[in-house]
């Protein structure tokens, strides 16, 4: 079917759903909640099971490495010194007082 780019976007539009509504996917007994009673019910009927991987999951940065070919602890400037992770927290979380103080202690010390 070719359709007009007005008449498209008008059918392709339909499918936004207005704000505050949520899309279901699963629920029931196909929930991810219930995927360890689905297996248990899929053995007793024998049929097929549903296995879940195992995936490894690599950093960012070893994707950035295999597939792009770029280094990201390299350095921007001078492309020879490695950059060094000073801190790291968790989103919406500020890193401990504690933490802070001791890497402001650290900075004051070699400035001076």
């Amino acid at each position: 079917m070719t359709l007009d780019a007005i008449e498209f976007l008008r059918r392709f539009c339909l499918h936004i759903l207005p704000p505050g509504y949520r899309k279901i996917r699963y629920y029931g007994f196909m929930a991810n909640v219930h995927s360890s009673l689905l297996q248990v019910q899929q053995r007793e009927m024998k049929v097929a099971v549903l296995q879940t991987k195992e995936i490894k999951k690599l950093s960012w940065k070893t994707i950035a490495k295999q597939k792009l070919n770029y280094d990201a602890d390299l350095c921007p400037c001078c492309k020879k010194g490695r950059m060094v992770t000073l801190l790291h927290f968790d989103a919406n979380v500020p890193p401990s007082v504690e933490w802070l103080q001791s890497l402001t202690e650290l900075i004051k010390g070699k400035t001076v």
